[in-house]
């Protein structure tokens, strides 16, 4: 696999971590709030596209979290990638990361250098959440070649040691 120049921008979500959490601990739930979500739906549904949202396996915090995130993008009218399976589960193998990573496409023509193009759901998704410090998670926001135009794919993985 060539990675070449994929790290994007590191668009804080915000960004309390990027450290492995090494134990569960009595922390607050990472969740939106119903003001949140009302704000960040009627942003993301000036440009909807397509969304998917997969959440690490066997972490209620993170897959609860990820229904959140999956109740605004519904919530704007977005479409989902996949139908039949509206919050997909993975596992991390090898260096384990925390917080929230966002897939989107990059549009740059020219090698070495990454741009979203603009006026496109995932322009506009950057545009809804950049400089959103109410928003609990370490996130960041990765834009791919080899992600589809037009879509947004959220991973959510443990949450952040704070």
């Amino acid at each position: 696999m060539k990675y070449g120049f994929v790290l994007f921008m590191l668009i804080t979500l915000p960004c309390r971590s990027q450290t492995p959490a090494h134990t569960e601990t009595a922390r607050t739930p990472r969740r939106l709030s119903d003001s949140e979500k009302t704000e960040l739906a009627a942003c993301l549904r000036e440009i909807p596209g397509r969304f998917s949202i997969m959440a690490i396996a066997d972490n209620r915090e993170a897959y609860t979290y990820a229904q959140d995130w999956r109740e605004v993008f519904v919530s704007a009218g977005w479409k989902f990638e996949y139908q039949d399976v509206p919050i997909q589960t993975f596992r991390i193998s090898g260096a384990k990361w925390s917080g929230m990573r966002v897939r989107v496409h990059d549009a740059a023509s020219d090698q070495g250098k990454t741009q979203l193009a603009n006026d496109s759901p995932e322009w506009n998704f950057e545009r809804c959440v950049a400089g959103k410090r109410d928003i609990p998670s370490g996130g960041r926001i990765i834009a791919y070649r080899d992600q589809p135009t037009d879509s947004v794919s959220i991973q959510v993985s443990v949450q952040p040691e704070q």
